[in-house]
């Protein structure tokens, strides 16, 4: 293939993509603003958390309502779900923490963003 016609080709394929930012489209995927920053067993008031702290970060042009589950998982795979609802405005980030009794629980193996549903 000629260097003129992979130039071609490549333009081509960029224009048949499914966003176009020249058209307005974004590149932007909000689903992909939440991490878990810590994640740990905790002593509180109540008796044993599992705790985790997460940020959501929304790059995006308008402001968001995030649903986030989270999945705190044991040493035996077995999963407590939490779920978080938070608005974060445009170019801004939320901070916090979800966390979970895990009192008669086997270790902790882990924690982690099932679905992230925004709005």
């Amino acid at each position: 293939m000629t260097a003129g016609l992979a130039t071609l080709v490549l333009a081509l394929s960029a224009c048949s993509s499914d966003t176009d930012p020249e058209k307005g489209d974004s590149l932007y995927k909000p689903e992909n603003d939440v991490t878990i920053t810590r994640h740990g067993t905790e002593k509180a008031a109540s008796g044993t958390v599992f705790a985790a702290d997460y940020r959501i970060r929304n790059d995006g042009p308008d402001p968001l309502t995030y649903t986030v589950v989270f999945e705190f998982q044991d040493k035996s795979d077995t999963g407590v779900r939490e779920v978080v609802k938070k608005r974060v405005e445009d170019h801004d980030t939320y901070r916090g923490t979800v966390s979970t009794p895990w009192r008669e629980r086997k270790g902790a193996r882990g924690v982690k963003v099932v679905d992230v549903t925004i709005r």
